[in-house]
Parts: C-alpha cells; sequence; structure tokens
C-alpha cells in the first residue's frame, strides 16, 4: 500500500463515521447487542452461553472498526513518511 492508497483510505473512514447510514448501523448494533447480553443472562446451557457471548463480543467490536482501522493506516503513514 503506497502512502497516498493509505491517506485516501483514511479519508473515507473519517468520512464514513458521519455518514447518516453508519449512524444507523451502529445504532442496529447496539441493540441487537443490547438483545444478546439479554439472550446471555436467559442462556440455559454453556453452548447456548457461549454463542450469545461471541456474538456480542462480535457487535461490540463492530462500531469501533472505522476508529481502528484509522489508527492502522495513521501507523502506516507515520511509519513510511520519507
Amino acid at each position: 500500500m503506497t502512502p497516498r492508497d493509505a491517506e485516501i483510505q483514511l479519508e473515507a473512514l473519517m468520512a464514513l463515521e458521519k455518514h447518516p447510514g453508519w449512524l444507523m448501523l451502529v445504532d442496529h448494533l447496539k441493540k441487537r447487542s443490547d438483545a444478546e447480553m439479554a439472550n446471555m443472562r436467559n442462556a440455559k446451557t454453556q453452548d447456548e452461553l457461549l454463542k450469545h457471548t461471541y456474538t456480542y463480543m462480535a457487535l461490540a467490536d463492530l462500531p469501533n472498526a472505522p476508529k481502528l482501522l484509522g489508527s492502522v493506516l495513521q501507523q502506516h503513514l507515520t511509519s513510511h513518511k520519507k
């Protein structure tokens, strides 16, 4: 990846965070993760608990994806400056 590619991707990620569609998705993920938390509390078996725990963890990480990717791209840009 060239530094310019990383800059373009970073700009796109920063724009994504403010996009109404992304904000709606984050809201949906929050509701889904709240539902998974309730399912974890009501789990009857260990397998059910694990399934809902893993789903909850995955849902909880998704809204942070642009920030995480942005920080990786920022590090890439910083380390590849001439």
